[in-house]
């Protein structure tokens, strides 16, 4: 399963009226060719740059890539859709300042959380941004799953506590 995280269409809708705005003050302070050149070159640069910051999520038959981040299917113990409510107590005061963190925007209603079982990982969890996060965490633990079936050493349990399913290798 992959996936680029591309802005809405109502971030496009802003980019484009603010462009409009400063392509119209430069094309009265300067005329209308110099507004339309401004116009033109602001709409690519701002498209570049969110080209060039729109992450991908990325799951493999061995890892999980987020961004420039990879981290093997191995390492993950728990998966889990987590509500805006969450995510933002997940960010605020008191959060943990270690879990690796890809949201964005205009797509962090919803995230996915995926718990690293490795302790020397500097990463406990992360929680990063998905179109469609209840997909992406059922095609996790699918893969995880069928990794296990392969590897007869991989031992599957569930968490007492949060109910969630964690691999261990044995």
């Amino acid at each position: 399963m992959r996936e680029r995280l591309w802005p809405r269409w109502w971030v496009w809708a802003i980019v484009l009226g603010l462009t409009g705005l400063l392509g119209w003050a430069y094309g009265v302070a300067l005329g209308a060719v110099a507004g339309t050149a401004v116009f033109v070159a602001s709409v690519v640069l701002v498209a570049v740059l969110i080209r060039i910051t729109a992450p991908n999520v990325e799951l493999t038959q061995d890892s999980l890539r987020v961004g420039d981040a990879t981290l093997p299917l191995r390492k993950i113990s728990a998966v889990r859709v987590v509500p805006r409510q969450e995510i933002q107590a997940m960010r605020g005061p008191g959060a943990d300042a270690r879990v690796f963190v890809e949201l964005r925007p205009w797509s962090a209603t919803r995230a996915v959380l995926v718990d690293v079982g490795d302790p020397t990982d500097p990463h406990p969890a992360w929680l990063f941004s998905s179109r469609h996060p209840e997909a992406m965490a059922q095609a996790i633990t699918d893969t995880i799953g069928q990794q296990a079936h392969q590897d007869p050493l991989a031992i599957s349990r569930q968490d007492p506590v949060t109910g969630s399913r964690t691999m261990e290798d044995s």
